[in-house]
C-alpha cells in the first residue's frame, strides 16, 4: 500500500515538474513574444499561432486586443496631429496672404504721401484704401471662424433652443448680404421661401449656419445663386445654389473638411480656403441634428468629366435637411 502511494506521489511529482518545465519554456518566450508584438503592434500571428495551453493563450488574446486597441488609438492620435498640423499650415497661409497684400500697399501709400501736393495721386490712394480694408474684412473673418470653431470644439458649450420660424431667419440673413449677393451675382438670384410651422432650434447657431452659406457662394460662387426653402416628406430643407469649379473631387464631403483648399487661381476668391467656414457649418448641424447634403448638377457636356472626376464647372447645391421638427402650435 505504502509502495502504491509512493509510486503516486513521484507520478504526481513528474508531472508538476514536467508541466512547470513547459511554463518556464513558454514563459522563457513570452518576453521575446511581447517585444515582437511592441515592436510590429499591427501583427499578432506570432503570439496566436503558437501551440499554448489555454490559460496562456487567453492571456495573450487580451494582450493582442489591448495592443490592438492601443495601436488604433495612436492611429487616431497621428491623424488628427496630421489634421490640425494642416490646419494651423492653411490658417497661417490664409493670414500671411492679406496681412503681406496689407503691408504693399501700406508702402504704396507711404510714397504717395512723400509727394508733393501737386504730385499725389488721390484716385490711386483711394484704391489703396479700398484694398486694405477688403484684406482687413478677409482677416477679421478669418479669425472671426477660427475664434468659432474653438467654441464648437469647446465641452462646455451650450446651446439654447427656441421657437422660431426658418422663413424669417433666413429672409433676415438674405437681407443683410443682399448688395453684395447683388454685385456678385447681378440679376442671376433666385429667392424660394415657403411659409413654413415654427420649428425649435439654436437661433443664434442657424444665423451661424446661414450666414456662412451665404459666405461661402460670394467668396467661391458664381452666378447663378439660388436659396430656397420648402418642405417635402414632412421635413423642412434650405437649400443653396451656385456655379462653382470643381477641381475634381469625387467625394463632395470633403468641401466640409477643415484642411480643404480651394486654387484661387480658378475663381475670383479673395484668399484660398482653409475650408473653416464649411467645417463649422458641419460641427454646427452636427450638433444640431441638421442633416447636410451636397450634390452636384452637371451639364451634358460636363458629365464625362465629372464620370471620370476631371475638373469641371457645375452646380453645387447644399442641402439643410431638418428632419426632427418640434412643430409649435400657431
Amino acid at each position: 500500500m505504502i509502495y502504491w502511494l509512493f509510486a503516486l506521489v513521484l507520478a504526481i511529482a513528474l508531472y508538476l515538474f514536467y508541466r512547470c518545465k513547459r511554463y518556464e519554456k513558454w514563459l522563457e518566450n513570452l518576453e521575446d513574444e511581447l517585444q515582437f508584438l511592441d515592436r510590429y503592434p499591427d501583427s499578432h500571428l506570432k503570439l496566436l499561432d503558437q501551440s499554448k495551453p489555454p490559460q496562456v493563450k487567453n492571456i495573450l488574446e487580451e494582450i493582442v486586443k489591448l495592443s490592438a486597441r492601443s495601436y488604433q488609438s495612436a492611429l487616431e492620435v497621428s491623424k488628427l496631429r496630421e489634421e490640425q498640423e494642416t490646419l494651423i499650415s492653411g490658417i497661417l497661409h490664409d493670414f500671411r496672404t492679406p496681412l503681406t497684400s496689407i503691408q504693399g500697399y501700406l508702402d504704396l501709400l507711404n510714397q504717395e504721401y512723400k509727394k508733393t501736393d501737386e504730385q499725389i495721386d488721390h484716385a490711386k490712394i483711394h484704391q489703396y484704401l479700398q484694398i486694405i480694408n477688403e484684406r482687413s474684412q478677409v482677416l477679421y473673418e478669418q479669425a472671426s471662424s477660427f475664434y468659432l470653431l474653438s467654441i464648437l470644439e469647446s465641452k462646455h458649450r451650450k446651446v439654447e433652443f427656441e421657437s422660431l420660424s426658418l422663413a424669417d431667419l433666413l429672409s433676415e440673413e438674405i437681407a443683410a448680404r443682399a448688395t453684395e449677393l447683388e454685385e456678385k451675382f447681378g440679376e442671376e438670384i433666385d429667392i424660394e421661401i415657403d411659409e413654413l410651422v415654427p420649428i425649435e432650434q439654436s437661433r443664434l447657431d442657424l444665423q451661424r449656419i446661414i450666414s456662412n452659406l451665404i459666405r461661402n457662394s460670394l467668396a467661391h460662387g458664381e452666378a447663378p445663386f439660388s436659396v430656397k426653402l420648402y418642405e417635402a416628406e414632412g421635413t423642412q430643407i434650405i437649400e443653396v445654389c451656385n456655379r462653382w469649379y470643381n477641381p475634381g473631387l469625387v467625394d463632395l464631403e470633403r468641401l466640409l473638411d477643415r484642411s480643404f483648399r480651394t486654387d484661387p487661381s480658378r475663381h475670383n476668391s479673395r484668399i484660398p480656403h482653409a475650408g473653416l467656414g464649411m467645417s463649422i457649418i458641419r460641427e454646427l448641424c452636427q450638433h444640431l441634428n441638421i442633416e447636410i447634403h451636397l450634390s452636384e448638377d452637371c451639364s451634358a457636356a460636363n458629365r464625362l468629366l465629372a464620370a471620370e472626376h476631371q475638373p469641371h464647372v457645375a452646380i453645387l447645391r447644399i442641402q439643410l435637411i431638418f428632419k426632427e421638427i418640434v412643430k409649435i402650435p400657431l
